[in-house]
């Protein structure tokens, strides 16, 4: 069994949920199990246990850390890293790990007013 990562620019939607897609081959299990952990210079951004079906494509959704899609709407553009772990589906113990870059761009059309803190 693996797992792969399809997907290498992605848009967030306005309310911050990020959809993936992942792909899952092999005929071990019945699916494959994947731990995913999505961050941003060590920060976590998000994270999900899934359960792919083998010969499929499927878009996972993500709920982002508020602060990180803050700073998205600000920066307009962001590389974060997915690192994701899965069984090879014969061992229980044989865990393979895998993590590659996702270009996040920040969605249109979404309010970024940022008020500073107020002075004393």
């Amino acid at each position: 069994m693996s797992v792969n990562l399809i997907t290498r620019t992605a848009t967030p939607t306005a309310k911050g949920v990020l959809a993936l897609k992942f792909s899952c081959k092999g005929n071990a299990a019945k699916r494959c199990t994947s731990d995913v952990f999505i961050d941003l210079n060590g920060t976590q951004v998000a994270s999900k246990k899934i359960r792919l079906v083998p010969g499929k494509q499927t878009i996972v959704p993500f709920k982002m850390n508020a602060r990180i899609f803050k700073l998205l709407l600000l920066k307009k553009k962001l590389r974060i890293n997915v690192g994701y772990t899965y069984s090879n589906g014969l061992s229980v113990s044989e865990v393979k790990a895998d993590d590659k870059r996702v270009s996040l761009v920040a969605p249109k059309n979404v309010n970024t007013t940022v008020t500073a803190p107020k002075r004393k």
